[in-house]
Parts: C-alpha cells; sequence; structure tokens
C-alpha cells in the first residue's frame, strides 16, 4: 500500500515539460511557496478552478491565467485541472528570430520584464499576416489544422492538441487556420535579450527600424503606419509614433500632429 502510494505521488509531480527553461507541471504546485529552482510562475486555468494567495481568492475559468513573480508564494489551485509553469531562474539565453515582428489579432494576457503571455487567436479560416516568435511555451486549448509557411522552408501542417504544452523555438511565419476549430492557446513567449544581458526591455516588440541615411521627408497626415511603433534615430532628433496618441517627441518636446502636418528632417 505504501508503495503504491508512493508510486502515485511520484507520478503526480511528474512534470509534462522540463528543460533548461521551464518546468511545467498538471495539477500539482511544487513551486507554490517558490523554493528552491522556482522563478516566476504562471498558473494557466484548464477548467474552473479556484486560487488563493495572501488574502487574495480568485475563481478561473478554461484560459485564466495568473502571474506570481519571484518570491512571490500562494496555495496550490482546487477545484479543477491546471498548468504550473515554473520560468527557472539563470536559464540559459534566449533564442530569438533575426526579425521581431508582433503577431496580429491575439489577446495580451500580462507583459512582464522578461516574457509576455498572450491568448493566441485565429479563426476558422483566418489567416495571421507574417510575425515572429522567439522560443516560448504553447498550450493549445482546442484542437485545430494550421498551414504554416515559414521563411526559408517549407510550408508546414500542424494539427494542435489540446491540453498537452510544447516549447517552441524561434521562427518567422504565416499561418492559416485550415481546420473546422477557431485556434485558441495561451503562449509564454520570452522576450528578446540584448547583445550584453538581460533583459531585452520593450524594443522588441518594435518593427525593424528603417535606413534613413540621406535626406527624407515624413508626411505626419499622410501617414499610415497604424499600429506600429517606430522609434526613429537622427543625429540628435528622436521622433516617437505612438499607437497609443498622436504625439511626436523631438528632443523631449512634445507636440501634437495637427500643428505641423507635414515635418521635413534632413540628416547629418
Amino acid at each position: 500500500m505504501t508503495l503504491l502510494l508512493l508510486l502515485f505521488l511520484f507520478q503526480t509531480q511528474t512534470p509534462v515539460l522540463d528543460n533548461d527553461y521551464v518546468r511545467v507541471t498538471r495539477d500539482v504546485a511544487p513551486c507554490a511557496q517558490a523554493g528552491p529552482g522556482c522563478g516566476d510562475r504562471v498558473i494557466v486555468a484548464l477548467g474552473a478552478i479556484e486560487l488563493r494567495s495572501g488574502k487574495s481568492h480568485r475563481k478561473m475559468t478554461r484560459g485564466d491565467v495568473a502571474v506570481f513573480k519571484n518570491g512571490e508564494s500562494y496555495e496550490s489551485p482546487s477545484g479543477g485541472p491546471f498548468f504550473e509553469v515554473n520560468i527557472k531562474p539563470n536559464h540559459p539565453p534566449v533564442q530569438s528570430p533575426r526579425e521581431i515582428i508582433r503577431p496580429e489579432k491575439n489577446a495580451i494576457r500580462y507583459e512582464g520584464q522578461h516574457f509576455i503571455v498572450f491568448e493566441e487567436r485565429l479563426a476558422a479560416g483566418d489567416t495571421r499576416a507574417r510575425h515572429s516568435h522567439s522560443q516560448r511555451v504553447v498550450m493549445q486549448l482546442n484542437a485545430t489544422r494550421l498551414q504554416q509557411w515559414p521563411d526559408g522552408g517549407p510550408e508546414v501542417f500542424v494539427d494542435t492538441v489540446q491540453d498537452r504544452p510544447t516549447f517552441n523555438q524561434p521562427v518567422i511565419h504565416k499561418v492559416r487556420n485550415i481546420g473546422d476549430t477557431p485556434l485558441r492557446g495561451i503562449v509564454i513567449e520570452f522576450k528578446p535579450e540584448r547583445a550584453k544581458g538581460r533583459p531585452g526591455g520593450s524594443a522588441q516588440l518594435t518593427q525593424p527600424r528603417p535606413d534613413l541615411s540621406g535626406k527624407w521627408i515624413l508626411d505626419l497626415g499622410k501617414s499610415k503606419l497604424g499600429r506600429e511603433r517606430a522609434p526613429l534615430k537622427i543625429t540628435s532628433v528622436t521622433l516617437m509614433i505612438s499607437h497609443s496618441e498622436p504625439v511626436v517627441r523631438l528632443n523631449e518636446t512634445t507636440d501634437y500632429i495637427d500643428r505641423f502636418p507635414t515635418l521635413r528632417i534632413e540628416s547629418a
């Protein structure tokens, strides 16, 4: 009887995904008390669960996430299935693609210093334009079929599997949902790191800076940058176009676009 109990405890503690970057367990939370080897953690609800942390009590449903920083503790969730994703401290350097292109049509659930959590969404028959990913943990909530076009490689067909975490490598690709079910998943993606140490900051979510050599004219009244954030730097002048507010910043001086619909800047 004791042997069977020990075998059961061993099986329940066995991670469903374990590598140098993350450790993922299902229905158990070995890092709830933030012990040795535990860093930032993400709880991903696979069903209706209750999560307590100090005086906080949260009811979660499938697809909900809760993030705990290094050193924060919580009680093991109760009432239903879940994943605990432990971001291992002192993991190897993050691998990222040569271009960083934010994917469209997803929903951000959390953005921290070292990683981002988002809900991956793509309706049946819909296509996501070319985008990039760094290393990441993917937990699909729906089963569907995807057609992918990775840069430099042949097209790939992927059948997503519900409730099975995977650790995916960097990629730049275009994706189409050719299944009958909407794509829905939770993704924990590492942010790209600077060449010398961590963290990578927010620059990893911008488009690559264009070549601004020579003379150029930016017509702000006709600009169609949309949701992109494009920090551009010429000598001592920095131009920031933000999707959240129509503001131009020049040498820490703020002016509104309607004050000068056409801006001419000549490079040195």
